[in-house]
């Protein structure tokens, strides 16, 4: 007879019923050696065990007061073997809290990937058929009709205003303080999120090794084709005191996306920078 067709008659051994019990239940802890369900009468403690916590029915514990060497090994067996999986996902857990800000640059990456060429059709086909006309070139940077409404009332600035602004930054307030560098979202959210590979010549074009200060605007998109995300930050790299410096008004909100971006350029600049 199959284990699913019938069911044995068990003492309950936190009530003392006597109760059936079954192989094939889903719903009730069953007993680490016999494999049988338990009465209901403790569901509700089941369904709040703490961590470690086995149930055996009292046969089974009658059986193993009693000397019972075959029932005693096999006890000793799952409790190893319930012992050894917990801990293997108290160590996975551990280890993934300890690379917590690689797992998330590289989530960051994967998830970009993934997105690339379905974005890179929409940046193609961006401007194609509307009215959105340019009305400002200057110099890296291009401002649309639909950028310049967001200045008017209470919008959100998008990365082409903040290139422009950092533009006027470079070539007018500081031009003359050849010790500034101002980098562009663009520039910005490739080092972020682009080909770790070309790190180097990114940072060579811009000339940043020779900068005393560097501004980068950081965003919490994760793709490096589109536009998108929900919020800006600064993040400040101080040369004269080897100290970076993140400026974000919802403070904590681009953390993960800050510690990816001066993981990477930490390697590059001058090693490992508080």
């Amino acid at each position: 007879m199959k284990q699913k067709e019938y069911t044995l008659l068990k003492k309950c051994i936190d009530c003392g019923d006597k109760y059936c019990g079954e192989y094939e239940s889903k719903t009730r802890e069953k007993c680490i050696i016999c494999k049988v369900n338990e009465h209901d009468c403790i569901k509700e403690k089941s369904n709040k065990m703490s961590k470690g916590y086995v149930w055996i029915c009292y046969e089974c514990k009658e059986t193993i007061a009693k000397g019972n060497t075959d029932i005693i090994e096999k006890f000793r067996k799952e409790m190893v073997k319930k012992v050894s999986n917990e801990k293997n996902v108290s160590t996975k857990d551990e280890q993934n809290k300890k690379d917590g800000s690689k797992v998330e640059c590289e989530t960051i990456m994967k998830k970009d990937q993934r997105d690339l060429k379905k974005s890179s059709i929409n940046e193609k086909n961006k401007g194609v058929g509307t009215n959105d006309s340019v009305i400002l070139r200057y110099h890296d940077s291009v401002i649309r009709e639909s950028d310049l409404l967001l200045l008017k009332g209470q919008n959100w600035i998008n990365d082409s205003l903040i290139s422009f602004w950092f533009e006027h930054l470079q070539q007018v307030a500081y031009g003359d303080n050849t010790n500034l560098l101002f980098v562009s979202p663009a520039v910005t959210q490739l080092m972020k999120i682009g080909d770790a590979n070309d790190l180097p010549i990114i940072l060579d074009s811009i000339g940043a090794w020779f900068k005393e200060y560097i501004f980068l605007p950081v965003n919490d998109s994760i793709s490096t084709c589109k536009p998108g995300g929900n919020h800006w930050s600064l993040l400040v790299y101080s040369k004269h005191d080897n100290t970076w410096y993140h400026y974000d008004s919802l403070h904590g909100s681009n953390t993960r996306h800050v510690r990816c971006l001066v993981g990477r350029l930490n390697t590059h600049l001058n090693g490992e920078i508080p």
